[in-house]
């Protein structure tokens, strides 16, 4: 359950190193988006699923694309802190409502925060191509953008 507060923390260590204009700066092999274009899609993701909590009603199509996140990394890093502090609650039913809003299906809390925690893993491994695209001189974890499963696998192969 905590892999989302580790994943997240990687993260914010990250845009901690990336200047301004990295974190804006289109990269060639994502099409012209930018670190920071996927750093508010991870965020808006996970701000769905904690605004929506209450009303048990989830609906991922839904975000803001609020487009400040994506031009200024601290607005981005104060969010991704805010969240962190507001995931850790009781697991509960959820209604999720269908990307092409055909259908609706029953999940629950724990079961949409590990999804949210998959598709910030998904994002993370974007965000290291376009880190390593540019050429950007951070310190960035080996395991970054990959899921655990694939570490382990990666770690018994060595052995």
């Amino acid at each position: 359950m905590h892999l989302i507060k580790d994943i997240s923390d990687t993260l914010i260590d990250i845009l901690r190193q990336i200047s301004d204009e990295a974190y804006c700066q289109p990269v060639a092999i994502l099409e012209q988006q930018t670190i920071g274009q996927q750093v508010r899609h991870v965020v808006e993701h996970w701000q769905i699923l904690i605004d929506n909590y209450d009303s048990k009603c989830i609906h991922y199509a839904k975000r803001k694309r609020e487009i400040t996140i994506e031009q200024h990394k601290h607005i981005a890093i104060h969010l991704l802190q805010t969240l962190q502090l507001a995931y850790n609650k009781k697991d509960i039913e959820l209604t999720i409502v269908s990307i092409d809003e055909s259908s609706t299906f029953t999940s629950s809390y724990f079961r949409e925060l590990d999804v949210v925690t998959e598709h910030i893993i998904h994002h993370a491994a974007i965000i290291r191509m376009a880190i390593l695209s540019l050429d950007l001189k951070i310190k960035m974890p080996a395991n970054f953008g990959y899921a655990p499963s694939t570490i382990i696998y990666k770690q018994q192969c060595v052995q």
